[in-house]
């Protein structure tokens, strides 16, 4: 092979390698997974376990202000006809 061929083939590979690296950054195809590139595991799972801790952490908040919102809404029902228009008017 000759000179020429050999830079043609070598940057054909190189640029093969590049458009899969930026198909897989720019689609998420996970071609990359697996191979342990820019980030160790532990830090993957400590990431994706701060994540699960903020999200749990989210529901929690929404659970518990539901939750406030049932108990005002049991008061009111299970309150007697004139404390319940008391509440009302209170409003």
């Amino acid at each position: 092979m000759e000179i020429i061929e050999k830079t043609v083939l070598i940057f054909t590979i190189v640029a093969s390698i590049a458009g899969l690296a930026w198909l897989d950054k720019r689609f998420a195809l996970g071609l990359s997974r697996g191979m342990n590139l820019g980030v160790s595991l532990e830090d993957k799972d400590a990431l994706i376990e701060s994540k699960l801790k903020r999200q749990i952490e989210e529901k929690s908040q929404e659970v518990e202000s539901l939750k406030a919102r049932v108990a005002t809404l049991e008061r009111i029902i299970t309150d007697p006809a004139e404390q319940l228009k008391r509440e009302i008017d209170r409003l």
